[in-house]
């Protein structure tokens, strides 16, 4: 589980940083002459085009929500990426509320 942030997922070269931009974001993977050096770079928006929602979870259910995109990638809709690892697209009045939920400290 990542702890901190994004990064924890870089740094043990468990995923590719591809995976933190939504291809209708305008982002682009981090890059960099180390995996530390491409990890550090997930603070700009421009290599993490999903808001990390997982902050601190240590054993969290299923259902916990990890990452969500901003509803302005699609209009339509938004991918979350769960605690399981699955993926789900929501439509806009679904993810909305569940955006809502999140910021609101649920």
């Amino acid at each position: 589980m990542p702890t901190f942030g994004p990064a924890d997922l870089i740094m043990p070269d468990r995923v590719s940083p591809e995976v933190f931009i939504c291809p209708a974001s305008g982002g682009e993977g981090a890059t960099g002459a180390t995996t530390a050096e491409v990890a550090s770079k997930l603070s700009n928006p421009l290599h993490l085009t999903y808001v990390y929602a997982g902050k601190g979870l240590v054993n969290p259910p299923s259902n916990a929500v990890l990452f969500y995109e901003p509803l302005t990638h699609h209009g339509n809709g938004a991918n979350v990426v769960f605690a399981d690892a699955s993926a789900e697209w929501l439509n806009a009045k679904e993810a909305g509320k569940l955006i809502g939920e999140l910021q609101a400290g649920f």
